[in-house]
């Protein structure tokens, strides 16, 4: 998959060497919280044991979603 993945990468026109497998791990659970999974949803998903595994994927909200989400708690 990772000679695949490089080999993409570099078809692309991008740096195969920035390029890894557990990016998509992290994209993948980024996503899911940013999306409204719960934290031990994500966790379990995820195989983490420690819930400051998981944590560390959590990122601010930005942009035009937190100020639909200021909105409509005002609403």
């Amino acid at each position: 998959m990772l000679r695949i993945l490089k080999g993409t990468a570099e078809r692309a026109g991008l740096c195969p060497t920035e390029c890894y497998l557990h990016k998509f791990r992290a994209t993948f659970a980024t996503h899911a919280l940013q999306g409204g999974i719960d934290l031990r949803t994500v966790q379990a998903w995820m195989g983490h044991t420690d819930l400051a595994s998981t944590m560390r994927y959590l990122r601010p909200a930005r942009g035009e979603k937190v100020q639909a989400q200021v909105e409509a708690l005002w609403a």
